[in-house]
């Protein structure tokens, strides 16, 4: 939201209403949350992890190092992406061709 040319930034909650860890271990507070309205199925404030397992966020991957983008994780392992730690160990998407040029 923008208020007057500044980002309005909202405080994490305290923790995931869905695997229970703080704002800070599940970087809420870094990455930010998904929100589900008292109305649905699975009411609450979930970091990113607990929205992806639960579906509460589209799957959507892009490749950092071509920026081809897939929409579907069945799609991504057809066309053969794969996951390869970059010189910090975090895990980085690569699609099929891309990931082959690593090898």
């Amino acid at each position: 939201m923008r208020e007057r040319g500044h980002i309005e930034r909202r405080k994490p909650p305290a923790r995931c209403d869905g695997c229970g860890r703080s704002a800070d271990e599940t970087g809420m507070d870094r990455h930010g949350w998904a929100v589900s309205p008292p109305s649905a199925e699975v009411p609450g404030r979930y970091c990113l992890s607990c929205a992806s397992a639960l579906r509460m966020l589209d799957w959507f991957v892009r490749c950092v190092a071509c920026g081809a983008s897939v929409e579907s994780e069945a799609d991504a392992e057809q066309r053969g992406w794969r996951f390869h730690p970059d010189e910090l160990g975090q895990l980085q998407p690569y699609c099929g061709i891309c990931s082959i040029e690593l090898r």
